[in-house]
């Protein structure tokens, strides 16, 4: 279930279930690679989060779904802030193809952001808050001391 968006903020949350087939099929991708989405990478296999998350670097991670009205609102600013703070990796991860590593992330429900550096979950917002996700972005491009 999701909760109904507020603006200007952005609040709600859907809740890990698989999606009918039949009701799979009939939502589009909603996040597309452009030039100013350059900063945002779509993670393809369990391999490729591990090697991602893995760095001496702050990754942040959103955990998605294309069937999410919250996570499909939230995803304009999270590119936005990619774009603003490059001392930040960030990833997507969508929960149903990759389901293998949303379940080893206990992922709950989406959107998800996760912090990771050196392997290790070091902080987490569960939900599409888009001050508490520039919040949470600001804070660990300070402590990286590389903001752009």
């Amino acid at each position: 279930t999701c909760r109904e968006l507020i603006n200007p903020v952005y609040l709600g949350v859907c809740h890990l279930k698989p999606p009918h087939t039949v009701a799979a099929s009939i939502f589009q991708r909603s996040f597309r690679f452009t030039r100013s989405s350059r900063m945002v990478h779509l993670v393809s296999s369990t391999q490729s989060f591990k090697e991602h998350i893995s760095k001496d670097q702050y990754t942040i991670v959103d955990f998605y779904a294309n069937w999410c009205a919250p996570c499909k609102a939230i995803a304009p600013i999270l590119v936005r802030l990619s774009n603003t703070y490059a001392s930040i990796k960030f990833l997507k991860v969508d929960v149903d193809e990759q389901s293998e590593v949303a379940a080893e992330e206990k992922i709950k429900a989406m959107p998800t952001f996760v912090v990771y550096r050196n392997g290790q979950r070091v902080d987490e917002l569960v939900g599409a808050n888009q001050d508490k996700l520039e919040k949470l972005v600001i804070k660990y491009a300070e402590i990286a001391g590389k903001c752009s």
